[in-house]
This record gives C-alpha cells, structure tokens and sequence, in this order.
C-alpha cells in the first residue's frame, strides 16, 4: 500500500493526459493508481481476514452519508427515463464513489505515517520541476517558445457542450497582459498552479513553525523550496492563491500559540525579496509589473458593483457569481434530491457545472448531500483545530503524526478556500487525496487514544485460510478415495 499511496499523489499530475477512453471519460495513471489501492485493501480484507479498527466519529459518518446521498440522487434520474441524463449520471456517480473511496480506505487501513512523510517529500520535490518549469513559460510564452504550451489528450476535459470529444480543443486557460501570459506549468489553469504552492507552503513552513522537524532538515533546502513556492505563487497571478495564502496565515496567527517571531520575520522578509526579484524579472522580459496587476485587481474586487469600480480584463469573480446564483437556482428546482450528479449542465442554466463546491453539492444532491458535505467539512475543521489548539493531548503519537496533525487544519482551510469560496473540487481527486489523509490522521489519533475503538473483520475466516482448507479436505478425500478404489 505504501507505493501505491505515493503512486496516486504523482500521477495527480498526470491527469491530463489519459491513457485510454472509456464511454468519453479519460482513464489515467491517477485511476489505474487508485484501483491498485483498493485492490490491495480488499485483499488484505477477504484473502489475509485483516482487522479494522475505528473509532466512529461525526466525520467519518459525514462521509458515509455523501457516498449515501450520491446513491440516493440516482432515484429521481432513474425514473425520469432519459437514456442521456441516465448516462451521465452513472458515469459521474460511479466516479465519484470511486475518488470518495480513497478517504474511506485511508480511514480504515493501517497505513504507515511513513507513507505520508514520503508523499509530502515527494510533492516538494516534483513542486521545484514545476515551478521552474511554470518560469519557464513566462518567457517561453512572450517570445513564442517549445512548451509554452502543453497539448492535453484527455477527453475528460472536453466540455459538454461539444458534440465530439476530441481533446485537441482543450487549452491550458491564460489570460494574457501586454507580454505577460499568467503561467500554468503543468495545470490547465493558473489558480491550480496557485493552490499547489500554498499546499507547499503549508508543508515547508508549519512544521518548522510549530516547532516539528521539517521534512528536509536543511535550511537551505527549505529556503529554497520557499523562494520557488513563492515564484511560481506570484507568477499565477492568483487571487485563489492569494486568499488562500491570506487563510493559512491567519488561521496561524488565530490559533497558534507564536513562540518564535524571528522566525516568522525570517519568512515574511525572504518572501519579499523573492517577490521583488521575481517581479524585475517578469517585468523585464514582458514589460508588465505583476504586482502592480495584483494591485489593481484586488481594488477590482473590493469596488465591485460600485459605479467607480474598474474590473481587470478576465477578472472571473463577477462570473462565479452568477453561477453561484445559477446553481442555487437548480437546487431550488429539485430541493430534496437533487438533479444527480454530473447533470448540472443539462438543466438550461447555461453553465457546465456549479462554481462552488457546496452550492454543487446541494444542487446535485439536494440537501442530503448538501449537509453531508458541510457536515464533513465542518466536523474536519473542529477536530483539526483540536489539534492544534491543544497539543499536548497528541503526547501519545509520535512526531511524524504530530506533523502530519499539525498541518491538518491548514490543509482543510485551503479545501474550504476551493470548494466554499473560490471553485468546486466536489468531483476531483484533489480534493479527496488531502481529505484521505486527514482521516488517516484522525483515525490514528482515535485508535492511539484507545476509547471506544472498534475492531472487526469482514470476513470471519481469511480466504486464503479458508481456500488450504478446502484444499486439504479436497485431497485427504481424493486420497482416501484412491485407497478404497485400490483395497476393491
């Protein structure tokens, strides 16, 4: 399992690019990598008769309902009769149980907190390859070079509204400012770029802030994984990343107890440096100053709606808005149950899916997936800022899982930031791999904690016990039925 694990957070970047088409979806690595995942758990299930052990809790039952309420919504598809909406809505549904299943099996498996070290490792490493690669684009896309752009093949991407999929019409989204192309690295949209690095933000920095070891132990390397994070952050020209950055920062300084302001200091200071450095650069090549855009863009927002408010070309708040509003609209229709999922297209609404994640819940799945999915990431909040308001009830994990916890609630502040402010990841592997490893986190926590744990086997006798059995008994048969042929 510990490869596997690892497997599915590299071929997250590999998402673009399927391997194979089934039905108009793109099979992936992410997707061969997580049925390997569960094909290890139900081995270790019904062939080794492996224990569980859990202790239910408020979040853990959230998650059920929503893989509940997916199942439910199909009802009202079902009987509506439409071939279309009835494909869709399994291909979606079946999908969804799928990317939502990795949460349950990293709630239920043992997996070894070294794995989590490793796949934070991992991504920090890969974060340095694309982030330099996304500096690379600013220049390669001014002056029209190889690999300014990336050519996707998986049909997934293609909308809807397209009667062919053919993934060649599929683009990487970047607005353009004079010379200025906002990079995207590997990612179909700068704001993907911009979440990635405040997940690398959250993995180089509180570690050391709290006081834990950090995943690498030099100081170099750390300043180094910082500056990057910070270029490819300023270079997205995000105002996701901005907020998000803005949640993590000051969940920190509402939660945490700050012991050490020099090193706080030490951060906001480098991170300066970097930002002027990096703006020069950009600026000479392209003649835009990105921080003078992010200046005008934030005084955009705040001055919305107002007769002097100037909007920056592209700017999509307004638009998520309005389909903030449409989805709301949708739900209106079909309050209970929703329209099922992946359909939000198909209500005349003119919009391909819902902007935000809870509004898409609660359209798609009506209000039991609306509060299953609130639930859970309110249920997940509390108990990771437990974690980090009390730190002296972790004494009994070791210091890989008091890391592990301490970014815990960070990580679920940028997750609501994506799916309750700015975007909707309710159908995408990004947001149940952070989420499976905050169950993993909680669980651990639970089960450590010794009350009320239980423990329970699916099968009551190992198939693989249960297979030499029958082997055993088949041959003494065979055998003695040999010797009673031989004796006549």
């Amino acid at each position: 399992m510990h490869i596997a694990i690892i497997l599915v957070f590299i071929s997250y970047f590999l998402t673009p690019f399927q391997i194979f088409s089934v039905l108009n979806y793109g099979v992936t690595a992410i997707d061969l990598s997580l049925a390997l995942c569960y094909i290890i758990f139900f081995k270790k299930l019904i062939w080794d008769g492996m224990k569980i052990k859990i202790v239910p809790n408020l979040a853990l039952f959230a998650l059920g309902f929503i893989l509940l309420s997916a199942i439910i919504t199909t009802i009202p598809v079902i009987l509506s009769g439409d071939p279309k909406l009835l494909l869709q809505n399994f291909k979606t549904t079946i999908h969804f149980i799928f990317l939502v299943f990795f949460a349950v099996v990293n709630s239920f498996y043992p997996v070894n907190t070294k794995t989590w070290t490793n796949v934070v490792r991992t991504w920090l490493i890969i974060g340095l390859f694309i982030n330099l690669f996304a500096a690379y684009q600013i220049v390669a896309r001014a002056y029209d070079l190889p690999l300014a752009w990336i050519d996707y093949t998986n049909v997934s991407f293609v909308p809807k509204s397209e009667t062919e999929a053919d993934p060649s019409m599929v683009r990487q989204l970047s607005l353009s400012y004079g010379d200025f192309f906002r990079a995207t690295s590997i990612f179909s949209e700068p704001s993907a770029l911009a979440l990635f690095n405040i997940y690398m933000f959250i993995f180089i920095f509180v570690p050391w802030l709290q006081g834990h070891q950090p995943f690498f132990k030099s100081k170099t390397i750390t300043y180094i994984f910082l500056a990057f994070s910070v270029v490819g952050l300023l270079i997205a020209y995000s105002m996701t990343g901005v907020v998000g950055l803005g949640l993590v920062i000051g969940g920190y300084f509402l939660l945490e107890r700050v012991k050490n302001y020099t090193k706080v200091w030490k951060i906001v200071i480098f991170a300066v440096i970097v930002i002027f450095i990096t703006d020069f650069a950009v600026k000479s090549y392209t003649q835009i100053s990105i921080v003078e855009l992010f200046e005008k863009r934030i005084t955009g927002i705040v001055e919305w709606g107002s007769e002097t408010a100037i909007a920056t070309p592209g700017e999509s708040f307004g638009v998520r808005m309005e389909s903030g509003g449409k989805s709301f609209e949708i739900w209106k229709e079909n309050p209970i149950f929703g329209v099922g999922l992946g359909l939000t297209y198909y209500q005349g609404k003119d919009i391909e899916y819902g902007d935000f994640g809870f509004l898409a819940a609660m359209a798609e799945m009506g209000l039991f997936g609306f509060f299953s999915f609130v639930g859970m990431f309110a249920f997940l909040l509390f108990i990771t800022g437990f974690f980090i308001k009390n730190p002296q009830k972790l004494s009994f994990l070791d210091e890989e899982q008091k890391r592990i916890a301490g970014m815990s609630f960070y990580i679920m502040l940028l997750l609501f930031e994506i799916n309750f402010i700015t975007g909707n990841n309710l159908v995408t592997i990004g947001l149940w791999m952070p989420v499976a490893m905050i169950f993993f986190i909680i669980n651990t926590y639970y089960v450590k904690k010794g009350i009320n744990v239980k423990e329970f086997s699916l099968v009551s006798v190992p198939f693989k016990k249960q297979l030499s059995l029958n082997l055993s008994r088949y041959l003494n048969y065979k055998m003695k039925s040999n010797r009673s042929s031989i004796e006549n």
